[in-house]
């Protein structure tokens, strides 16, 4: 392999590692954010939850 491919392996595997950071990245936002707008209803949530686990068993 001459420098120019072996610059160029490098720089495809930098941008796999930044879009797979990127996404990432994103993934924790957009789950940090519903987490917070879901709080206000965790204990709804949860009534219901036992409520459906109650009428299983």
């Amino acid at each position: 392999m001459s420098t120019t491919e072996n610059k160029q392996d490098k720089k495809i595997a930098e941008r796999i590692w930044f879009a797979f950071f990127v996404i990432f990245t994103l993934n924790i936002a957009a789950f940090t954010l519903i987490a917070m707008l879901m709080q206000p209803l965790w204990y709804d949530i949860n009534e219901f939850l036992i409520s459906m686990l109650n009428s299983i068993g």
